[in-house]
């Protein structure tokens, strides 16, 4: 599960076709045992402050951990559903005496 994020490197990059500076902020997401989940990068404004930036990476780690929760707990809720139908299945018909 994802746990935090490490920034690898941030550099100042350039869309040359738009001619738009921007910060190239690179990173990986971790688990709790510090293994590299997943390697992405963002792009925020020249103007942002380290804050802002970092208030941004945790946003965007809190929705990732919050979306990680909820695959794990619609995959249980899928799990329990095929059991329901298949507990429908079996007692359709059923004589119990």
């Amino acid at each position: 599960m994802i746990k935090k994020i490490k920034i690898t490197s941030t550099i100042k990059d350039r869309y040359v076709a738009e001619g738009r500076d921007f910060l190239n902020v690179k990173f990986n997401l971790l688990d709790e045992d510090d293994s590299v989940l997943e390697s992405l990068s963002l792009e925020f404004g020249m103007d942002q402050t380290t804050e802002e930036i970092e208030a941004e990476l945790k946003k965007y780690l809190d929705v990732r951990m919050s979306d990680e929760q909820r695959s794990i707990v619609n995959a249980s809720f899928e799990e329990i559903q095929k059991n329901a139908d298949k507990v429908i299945s079996d007692l359709k018909d059923s004589i119990i005496i």
